[in-house]
Order: structure tokens, then sequence, then C-alpha cells
């Protein structure tokens, strides 16, 4: 005995069919390309050391209005700047895939040292890879100013930035 085909079978499953399509939404997906900024700490001698050996680090802007961006100490893959698994203090752009970041301050032993960056990186506006592992001249008390441009982006992981990019300010200057 074959069951018998109803009309009002046909029509629930056109009924559920239509209500799918109509409540479907598009998938979310990345929207940009991913952004992110680590910079890698180092002692006095120029060692490369873990964030933790710092006394203390601040960074403005903390909560910009500008950017929606997370921030963490986390380890490093592979780089030409530092060996894989060394850690670093990383921000990186969340919803809106942006990093701006003006100023690092790193405290240690005392003595303060001002990273100035005034990084805008913004992959919405300038699509493209947007990693990078920025090196630090060693820890000095004192201003320095990351030179600009960046570099492009790294297809293959975060684009190198050296310490030799960084320009000491002269005291007094803010």
């Amino acid at each position: 005995m074959h069951p018998r085909f109803r009309p009002t079978h046909v029509l629930t499953i056109l009924f559920v069919l239509l209500a799918c399509a109509a409540l479907a939404t598009p998938a979310a997906a990345q929207h940009c390309w991913p952004s992110s900024v680590a910079l890698l700490v180092r002692d006095e001698q120029g060692a490369l050391i873990h964030p933790r050996e710092l006394d203390g680090y601040t960074w403005t802007p903390e909560r910009p209005d500008s950017a929606d961006m997370g921030f963490g100490v986390r380890r490093l893959g592979r780089s030409s700047l530092a060996p894989a698994g060394t850690h670093a203090l990383l921000w990186w752009g969340r919803g809106d895939c942006r990093v701006h970041l003006d100023e690092v301050v790193l405290t240690r032993g005392g003595h303060v040292m001002r990273l100035r960056l005034n990084l805008r990186v913004d992959t919405d506006a300038r699509p493209g890879p947007s990693e990078y592992v920025i090196d630090t001249p060693p820890f000095q008390p004192g201003t320095w100013a990351l030179t600009p441009p960046l570099p492009p982006g790294g297809l293959q992981g975060a684009a190198p930035v050296t310490a030799d990019r960084w320009r000491r300010l002269p005291e007094g200057v803010d």
C-alpha cells in the first residue's frame, strides 16, 4: 500500500520553504582584512623580554572612539624579528578591523620609555594585509617616535618594522 498524496502536503512543504526563504539572512563573514600590531619589548641591553618583566605599560587611546580593538600579551608565530614563541604586546582590530595607537608607555625599574606610534591601521579604508611586528630600541628612559610610513603588510605573516625606524626625541618634547 502506497501513502496517498495529498495537496495539503504540498502546501505545507511550500509554506516551510517560503518561510525559510523569507527569514534567511546573509552569513556574517569577515568583511575586511585582519589588522594587528605586535610590539616587541627589549631590556636595557637589547635582549627580547616577556612584557611581564616590565613594571607596567599603558597606551593611548585606551578605548578609541574611532576603532574597535582588542589587546593582550600573546605569543608570536614566525617573524623575521623574533623567534616563534616570543611574547609581545598585541593589539588587533575586532569588528571594524582597525587599530589606532598613539602612544605606548613602558615602565621598568622606575624609568619610563614613551613610544610615539601615531598608527592608524584601517583595512576598511585601505584594503590589504595589515599585520605588523614592531621592534623597539633597547629600554631607555625618554621619548621615541616611530618614523612613518609603515611598510606594506605581508601576505605570509606580519610585516616587520625594525628598531632603526625609531628616533629619540629631545628632552622636554611632548
